[in-house]
Formats: C-alpha cells, sequence, structure tokens
C-alpha cells in the first residue's frame, strides 16, 4: 500500500485547466481500475479554502471506496 503526501502550498484554480482534468481523471482510473491493491491513504496539506470546492469536483471521478 502507498501513503501519499499531497502539498497544496502554491496551488491556485489556474492549475485546474482542461488538460490537468483529463490527467487526473485518466491516472485515477487507472489507478482504481489497475491497481486497486496498491492504493492506500493520502494525506493533504496546505490546503487552500478553495479546496473544497476543488474537493467537489474531483471526487466525483473517483470510485466510492477510493474516496
Amino acid at each position: 500500500h502507498t501513503f501519499s503526501i499531497l502539498d497544496l502550498s502554491n496551488f491556485n484554480v489556474k492549475m485546474l485547466g482542461q488538460k490537468t482534468r483529463s490527467l487526473v481523471q485518466y491516472v485515477s482510473k487507472i489507478a482504481q481500475d489497475y491497481y486497486p491493491e496498491q492504493l492506500g491513504q493520502m494525506m493533504i496539506v496546505n490546503a487552500p479554502y478553495l479546496f473544497s470546492t476543488v474537493w467537489a469536483i474531483i471526487k466525483v471521478w473517483l470510485d466510492e471506496k477510493t474516496r
């Protein structure tokens, strides 16, 4: 299993362009469909207030068990 730390210190909305969204969606699907046994936990640190809105968008791409 993995334990990932995602540091969002310098995150801003401009980073969520179509290419980024497509890449995140693609990688998430591969991980949950083909490597679910490797998925562990992720800790998100230094998340800006805006993160809750972004998370609401991203989490719909993830399988319920993955969330």
